[in-house]
């Protein structure tokens, strides 16, 4: 809300309510409510559980941001807890091209065949991050022949790159690659696999398939942009170990977690 948000000093302050239909707060517990390991009713430990501490935390980590905490309760009806925190204002700066974008041509049709969701969806995000607008989808071997079939006879431009998920049941994914690949006007497409197996590209299923190379779950933009450039220019890679390549970029270094 448009009240929510005040002007002070310089910074923007946002104001956060948290409303609850519980119990409530006696008076008289109000003032101790935000002490270490104090609760509102001593019986509140041994019927919700707890230790205490939630509250203690909040005003602390409010604090530390520059803000302040209030609370406001009614016995028998509810709670509603309210905290001011200050945001600086940034300076308003140039949004610059993302590196990555220029990874990957300007026109580009990929496809994607998964029958799993997530990995579709994320598949997609990564793609129209680095401005690929021409994206098909099929969640079966037999969906995406059809659609290939279809773009052929309507004269349509067939997709650069095919993306085929290992985990299409049974060999459908090896079976639609070696499919691929053994006909003649399919030949300008490049395949690649999509595999939680960071030992994918020794199997002699993938090497019988006919894939480029391999991306590893989770798709990661960084890994896909790559993975479209050393495709497209058939840059040879001296030596590639996937799985830690992936775990590096998807680390969680310097993250400090409580």
């Amino acid at each position: 809300r448009a009240k929510d948000v005040l002007q002070r000093d310089g910074s923007v302050w946002i104001r956060f309510i948290v409303k609850d239909t519980g119990v409530g707060i006696p008076a008289n517990r109000i003032n101790s409510l935000f002490q270490s390991f104090t609760q509102a009713n001593d019986s509140t430990a041994r019927v919700y559980g707890g230790t205490g501490l939630g509250l203690a935390l909040c005003k602390t980590f409010v604090k530390k941001m520059g803000g302040h905490i209030d609370v406001e309760s009614i016995l028998g009806k509810g709670t509603t807890f309210t905290f001011l925190i200050p945001f600086g204002t940034p300076p308003q700066t140039k949004l610059s091209e993302d590196p990555l974008v220029k990874l990957v041509p300007a026109q580009l049709d990929v496809m994607i065949v998964t029958a799993h969701d997530k990995t579709a969806e994320t598949f997609i995000s990564n793609a129209k991050n680095l401005k690929i607008k021409n994206i098909l989808t099929a969640k079966t071997a037999k969906q995406a022949t059809e659609i290939l079939v279809k773009r052929e006879a309507d004269v349509q431009t067939l997709p650069t790159l095919i993306f085929i998920d290992t985990m299409l049941s049974g060999k459908e994914a090896f079976m639609l690659a070696y499919k691929i690949r053994q006909q003649e006007q399919y030949n300008k497409i490049h395949l690649v696999a999509i595999s939680c197996d960071g030992r994918i590209e020794v199997s002699d299923d993938y090497q019988q398939a006919g894939f480029a190379t391999s991306i590893m779950k989770p798709i990661i933009r960084q890994e896909l942009a790559e993975t479209i450039s050393r495709v497209l220019t058939q840059k040879p890679v001296d030596h590639r170990v996937i799985a830690p390549m992936v775990l590096q970029k998807i680390s969680c270094a310097g993250v400090r977690v409580l």
